[in-house]
């Protein structure tokens, strides 16, 4: 304790001491803690406040005369004493409660300090995030306004006001200003005048969100040039937004060549439109000339096989009687009877090979009896002539068939039985006739050798004549060889036919003839 502190305390305390000591008042001892918390003000310690209690209670002890009063004083003391203390005790446990309390502060501190420090190492990790975030969009900037002014199409960016914001070379190339001449400039000063008003009502459609689906879709529109001259465009529009507002980008194509393609393609395609029509309207003349060809050449047939057998035939049989009569009279001359005889005889052959050829020209059966009946009786002349064997399936609904699909069926058989004998080389052939309710179908099969791949021309030929004259009756032919087992002609042919079934086939030839 400082000497001007003990000489301001010693006295009040003594004083203090003697006073409570003599009288026992309990309100005296606040003096004591009053003298207590001046000496803790003054700096002073437990020590010096205990030093200084025994100076005062020394004198007191020595002014007590009795063991009584000395008893009275020494409680006096300690309760005087315990109070003057009782300010250091508080100080004490304040100061404890403080070191308490500072003790959390610093566990608080340094919880904020390691806190501090993680959001320290984020903040710089993300610092540097954001530099490379930062770098790696400046590289993308970077690649994309490569990528804008190397593009050929125009890019223009708009803002709501109409003004152009930003253009890239191709923009200038296509419609020929400088960049600063369209910079900050109205954006309808690219397109005609009949256009201009209509553009501005769909940007301001546009800026307020009324026209969405114009950024959906692609426009084709007419730009103009700075000269003057407009061509054809096609437009796609982008919006986004930024902190100023929304931003309209459009990618403009120059469509010139395409249109220049487009209406050459559809010239082209008109005109060929034109030919394959005129090739159509050829071929259907083409086709009715055939079927009047075919039809001319039955009729014709159909006549000579009748003045053969009407007017040769008779004439020859005239012809026969008198020489038979002749005959009569040349009994008694041998050599006059043997020369009536042998002309006779040649007159005879000369009277078969004419029904024969007028048979083979146009059967009479084919017309009155259908072309079972005909095949039939053709049948048995070509095998008695080649050796074939023929195999012919009755089938009694074929007889009531329209006269043009019967001469189509007897004329095709007639083919396939001539091609089997002198190409296949067959020994038998069959014939099968399978009527239903909507069509006929006809099938000859022969064993003899198929044709080979890539058969000779005149084969072909042959087999494009046969499916012509099919398709003339609206039907259906098919060619099925087989290796080693011949070859198997299947023809279907429906019973009604249309009105144009005259008209309804390319040209074809002639069937085959034995």
């Amino acid at each position: 304790m400082k000497p001007e502190a003990w000489r301001r305390l010693v006295g009040p305390y003594h004083d203090a001491l003697a006073t409570y000591a003599a009288s026992g008042e309990e309100e005296l001892l606040h003096r004591a803690y009053e003298l207590g918390r001046e000496a803790l003000q003054e700096g002073c310690g437990v020590l010096d406040m205990v030093r200084l209690h025994q100076e005062a209670v020394a004198k007191l002890v020595a002014s007590t005369a009795t063991p009584l009063a000395t008893v009275r004083l020494a409680r006096a003391v300690e309760a005087f004493l315990m109070e003057a203390l009782s300010p250091f005790e508080a100080a004490h446990r304040g100061f404890r409660d403080a070191c308490e309390q500072l003790r959390d502060l610093n566990g608080t501190l340094k919880d904020r300090n390691a806190q501090l420090a993680a959001a320290n190492r984020r903040l710089e990790e993300e610092i540097v995030a954001r530099k490379r975030a930062q770098e790696r969009a400046e590289e993308s900037e970077a690649k994309f306004r490569s990528v804008v002014e190397s593009a050929r199409d125009g890019i223009v960016t708009i803002a709501p006001n109409g003004r152009i914001e930003a253009v890239n070379r191709g923009a200038e190339a296509m419609f020929g200003y400088e960049r600063g001449e369209l910079l900050r400039k109205v954006f309808t000063r690219l397109l005609p005048a009949t256009q201009r008003m209509l553009a501005r009502q769909q940007l301001q459609r546009l800026a307020t969100g009324r026209a969405r689906r114009l950024l959906e879709r692609t426009i084709e529109l007419c730009g103009r040039h700075r000269d003057g001259t407009e061509f054809p465009v096609e437009l796609s529009v982008a919006a986004w937004r930024t902190r100023d507002g929304a931003r309209f980008t459009g990618i403009v194509r120059d469509i010139s060549d395409r249109k220049q393609a487009e209406t050459a393609l559809r010239e082209s395609r008109e005109h060929y439109i034109r030919l394959f029509r005129e090739a159509r309207t050829m071929e259907e003349n083409l086709r009715r000339l055939s079927n009047q060809v075919l039809t001319a050449q039955e009729e014709e047939r159909k006549h000579i096989s009748r003045e053969l057998q009407d007017e040769i035939a008779q004439t020859l049989t005239a012809a026969n009687v008198s020489i038979a009569l002749l005959r009569r009279h040349a009994q008694d001359n041998p050599a006059l009877l043997r020369g009536v005889e042998e002309a006779q005889r040649l007159l005879e052959q000369c009277m078969d090979r004419v029904h024969s050829f007028a048979r083979e020209l146009r059967p009479s059966m084919l017309d009155h009896l259908g072309p079972f009946a005909a095949l039939s009786s053709y049948v048995k002349s070509y095998t008695g002539r080649t050796g074939v064997a023929v195999d012919l399936e009755n089938a009694p609904e074929v007889g009531s068939l329209d006269p043009q699909i019967g001469t189509v069926l007897y004329r095709v058989a007639q083919d396939c039985l001539t091609r089997a004998f002198r190409q296949a080389r067959a020994t038998r052939v069959r014939i099968r006739f399978t009527p239903s309710p909507q069509a006929v179908a006809m099938e000859i099969a022969d064993n003899g050798r198929p044709p080979a791949r890539g058969a000779d021309a005149s084969r072909q030929l042959e087999l494009l004549g046969l499916r012509e004259r099919v398709r003339l009756v609206q039907g259906e032919l098919t060619v099925e060889p087989t290796p080693g087992r011949g070859t198997c002609l299947r023809i279907r042919v429906p019973l009604h036919l249309p009105l144009s079934s005259a008209v309804a086939a390319t040209p074809a030839a002639d069937g085959a003839q034995d």
